[in-house]
């Protein structure tokens, strides 16, 4: 309303100075300059009607899903740790091992391991002092993806975590918790595992 009367007022002022008014040429400007403002409101104001009615339509399918939407997505169901989990050692001319290797399977409603997204934290103790944790290594959900690995004897996501504190025992338990990220949901498994101890040192 208020752009709309300036431009009246500035209409009259135009009408009234025709007679070379000096004043008329700066008039045309600012008025032309008022117009284009008004074009750009309305093109804002149509692009903000089109989001909305966009989102009112996207609510109104994910309404029509149902609540229980969530339950035809393939998730998670549980988590597994494959067999071969247990100490990793890398570098051959040390004895020992120098971390846990985790082959972790997030596993669906179907009994299949998939490539969920999700945080993880793999924690190694030694129940048998204290308990002591030995070892804990975190992957964020951008990060966990490039761990996945397909092979001959399955999929799954390999991870690496060394020691914090070195074993002075060979069996220990490796703990691993994951968030989903499409639910929230965490789920967790353990398994004792097996690691070599690095030769005693030399007297």
């Amino acid at each position: 309303m208020r752009a709309l009367t300036l431009l009246l007022a500035m209409g009259l002022a135009l009408a009234g100075c025709a007679g070379g008014d000096p004043r008329v040429p700066a008039l045309q400007t600012e008025l032309a300059q008022r117009d284009r403002q008004i074009e750009q409101l309305q093109l804002r104001v149509n692009e903000l009607t089109q989001s909305l009615r966009a989102q009112q339509a996207q609510i109104q399918r994910l309404q029509g899903l149902g609540e229980d939407r969530l339950e035809n997505v393939n998730r998670v169901e549980r988590i597994s740790l494959g067999r071969h989990t247990g100490g990793y050692d890398a570098d051959t001319a040390a004895a020992g091992s120098e971390a846990v290797r985790v082959y972790l399977q997030p596993i669906d409603t179907q009994g299949n391991a998939i490539k969920a997204a999700g945080s993880v934290t793999v924690q190694v103790y030694d129940l048998a002092d204290g308990p002591t944790l030995l070892a804990q290594c975190d992957y964020p959900v951008d990060q966990i993806g490039q761990h996945w690995t397909r092979g001959l004897l399955g999929s799954y996501y390999v991870l690496n975590c060394p020691w914090t504190s070195p074993p002075t025992r060979r069996d220990l338990t490796v703990r691993v918790s994951f968030v989903e990220y499409l639910t929230g949901k965490e789920f967790s498994a353990q398994k004792t595992i097996e690691v070599d101890l690095p030769a005693p040192a030399a007297e």
